[in-house]
């Protein structure tokens, strides 16, 4: 049988030190649980870390340009044409994604839009070879994007 200075095998005779290790217990949630916020709205802020729902990180537009200077031998000059281009998607993307007003559907149709238009400008910087060479990168991005929406 229990003594009435404990309960279930815990002393509660100092009512002050409970309610001191509680109030600890309290304050270190409320600064973890504040200090996740914080993180999570700092990310959701940033551009160049903006997530589609589905969790993938968005690379940036310095990414792009890097990549697509590597698969299509760019010039300075070309870069310097390229990425303004990437700049605007980016800015419009971020902008749609961001607006609850429309539906799916009509905010899956501006996303195409811009990156038709997207796609466009940055073929009229290019040359023949290197026309070929982004039109398969396109396409390899098609499939890559098909893949993953049969996995999901």
């Amino acid at each position: 049988m229990l003594s009435q200075n404990t309960r279930a095998g815990w002393r509660v005779s100092n009512p002050s030190r409970w309610l001191k290790i509680f109030s600890f217990a309290i304050l270190a949630l409320v600064i973890s649980s504040s200090a996740a916020l914080t993180q999570t709205a700092d990310t959701q802020s940033s551009g160049d870390a903006a997530a589609p729902a589905d969790g993938r990180q968005m690379p940036t537009v310095d990414d792009q340009l890097q990549k697509l200077t590597k698969a299509l031998t760019l010039t300075d000059d070309q870069q310097t044409k390229i990425k303004p281009i990437l700049e605007s998607q980016r800015t419009q993307m971020e902008a749609i994604r961001n607006d609850t007003s429309g539906n799916r559907r009509e905010n899956f149709a501006k996303m195409r839009d811009v990156h038709e238009k997207t796609v466009t400008q940055v073929k009229a910087v290019l040359n023949d070879d290197q026309k070929k060479k982004y039109d398969e990168l396109q396409e390899q991005m098609k499939q890559e994007g098909r893949d993953r929406m049969r996995q999901h």
